[in-house]
């Protein structure tokens, strides 16, 4: 009986130093994986975005002025959206999109 408290007082610690110091290195490792893997993902779909949104802005500046006034807007949105004819909503979104307060959509 002796000799199997000898082994649980060594293999007891040995379990504990295991836990504490070797299982989070992997944890780690894969932590750290999944990050720049995750980063890597948000960049390149961040990327996809702002070139299919000046993709559209060009398709949409057929007259090539450099920007967007209301009367395309509105024959845009009523291309789109067929039937629906709530103009009050259509200018609430062209205003949301005007951040800079100037009656027109631009690049910048």
């Amino acid at each position: 009986m002796e000799s199997n408290d000898l082994y649980s007082i060594y293999f007891i610690p040995y379990i504990i130093l295991v836990i504490t110091v070797l299982i989070p290195i992997p944890t780690a490792v894969v932590f750290d994986w999944f990050r720049t893997k995750w980063t890597k993902i948000l960049l390149e779909d961040r990327m996809r975005e702002k070139e299919s949104l000046f993709l559209s802005f060009v398709c949409l500046d057929y007259d090539w002025k450099g920007f967007i006034n209301m009367e395309k807007w509105l024959r845009l949105i009523g291309e789109i959206y067929k039937g629906i004819n709530d103009i009050e909503k259509t200018m609430k979104v062209f205003e949301t999109v005007d951040n800079k307060k100037i009656g027109y959509i631009d690049v910048e």
